[in-house]
């Protein structure tokens, strides 16, 4: 495990940095915040991001994986849900010299499990020191 959120810090399992980016930081307009929230029913806690991201802008989360060896894991799975439903979320897996995307889509508001083969990162292919 990564990360379960317990902490509510921006620190995941593996003591590696977490945050949020956007294009321009400098922007009144765009933005990304993250926080934590507790959910009574379940006992858990999530991460939440509201973010606000022009036409040509991006924005995100990120966690340091710290040189992390998935090879012997062959999926990532988390949980997830959006406020309004989103068409597409772009993933990336980072090693020293690959970056590694995935699209997910179709993210409604209801959340559900979402389990993706490490094979199915298009551009990598070294998963023995993810960043």
């Amino acid at each position: 495990m990564i990360d379960d959120f317990k902490s509510k810090e921006a620190l995941n399992l593996l003591g590696g940095l977490s945050g949020v980016f956007h294009k321009d930081a400098d922007s009144k307009e765009e933005y990304c915040k993250l926080s934590f929230e507790t959910i009574p029913e379940s006992k858990g806690v999530v991460l939440k991001l509201e973010y606000k991201v022009l036409k040509e802008g991006f924005g995100g989360y990120f966690t340091k994986l710290k040189n992390f060896d998935a090879r012997m894991f062959q999926n990532i799975s988390f949980m997830i849900k959006s406020v309004k439903p989103i068409s597409k979320l772009k993933l990336e897996l980072k090693s020293d010299n690959e970056v590694g995307v995935y699209l997910l889509t179709n993210i409604s508001q209801k959340y559900k499990k979402v389990t993706i083969p490490l094979n199915k990162f298009s551009g990598i292919n070294n998963f023995n020191k993810l960043k």
